[in-house]
């Protein structure tokens, strides 16, 4: 598959009085078309920054974007604003992301007046949307918060799905839901890129939901990108000591069955300072002299499956 988001070296550095908070600071990936790439890591890793600049709703600091191969970054506005029907947001609260003021119907009008799908064609769009994600017939007459948060994130959905984009970040989208109905927004979620051809950045802390949805999975540290592999492998065969550690925190629902858990030392280092060299090595149990010395470069280990640690290898054979 072609590659429908390339970034490169991407940064976004934030000004702090005199110091730069380093959100992301030097992230490279791919996205292929039809695919999911799931992104987890700590909260503070960056992730959610790094899916706002994919879409450009903040600017980088420095790096190359490129979309379907046409390059983001040079784009003026009126070419980005025509662009951003290609690519949309699913945001995580959709209670503070959808309008109280509005019915459901002038929100999911509201993106398609602005691109100008005018009369039965906006009816008919808008009518679609909502047999598409599944609320009740009598949506369009109703304000958001008389939807339960479940139904809320459906809204949210179906206005993501309004211009036909090729492209969505769903920014831990079920994070606010409970366990039951995050399963129904998921299977919702899979359903519609089925239907759609849809390709997504998914954004999430929980590790058991971000294997269920992706195809491949990414894991961020303060702000940089310390493995990439397919979701299968990555899941296996987890090869940096950051993954290890928070693969082992997910539950195993069987009491009979031993699970060794490899607790981090210390706290989340400063993103305005991070540690020279591995930013990881001041809570790696396998920490050594030259990776407090020497950043990792972020290299590729077997097929698919890219790691930023020197010793990766080496502490895969001794476990």
């Amino acid at each position: 598959m072609s590659a429908l988001i390339q970034a490169d070296g991407i940064k976004k550095y934030f000004q702090m009085g005199a110091s730069e908070l380093k959100a992301v600071d030097g992230v490279s990936l791919s996205i292929r078309k039809g695919e999911t790439l799931g992104i987890v890591g700590e909260s503070g890793c960056g992730k959610s920054t790094l899916g706002r600049v994919l879409l450009r709703l903040l600017e980088p600091t420095s790096g190359t974007l490129t979309f379907d191969g046409m390059n983001l970054l040079d784009m003026r506005e009126a070419e980005l604003r025509q662009m951003r029907k290609r690519f949309q947001m699913v945001f995580q609260d959709p209670q503070s992301s959808l309008n109280p003021r509005m019915k459901v119907r002038s929100i999911l009008e509201e993106p398609l007046r602005t691109h100008g799908v005018r009369g039965e064609e906006r009816e008919s769009r808008v009518r679609e949307l909502v047999d598409a994600v599944g609320l009740p017939s009598d949506a369009l007459k109703r304000y958001a918060h008389e939807f339960s948060g479940g139904q809320r994130q459906r809204i949210g959905i179906a206005r993501a799905l309004a211009l036909q984009p090729d492209f969505i970040v769903a920014d831990e989208p079920v994070a606010a839901l409970d366990v039951s109905i995050q399963a129904q927004v998921l299977n919702l979620l899979m359903d519609l890129k089925k239907a759609y051809g849809l390709t997504y950045l998914f954004i999430a802390h929980d590790l058991s939901v971000v294997e269920y949805i992706s195809d491949r999975v990414g894991v961020m540290y303060l702000g940089k990108l310390v493995e990439l592999a397919d979701a299968p492998d990555l899941y296996r065969e987890p090869l940096h000591p950051y993954t290890q550690s928070l693969f082992s925190s997910i539950p195993v629902p069987d009491p009979e069955r031993e699970h060794e858990r490899i607790p981090l030392s210390g706290d989340l280092p400063n993103p305005v300072n991070p540690p020279r060299g591995c930013r990881f090595h001041t809570r790696c149990p396998f920490a050594r002299e030259r990776c407090r010395a020497e950043e990792p470069a972020f290299r590729k280990v077997q097929s698919g499956h890219f790691v930023a640690c020197h010793f990766a290898e080496e502490i895969r054979a001794e476990q």
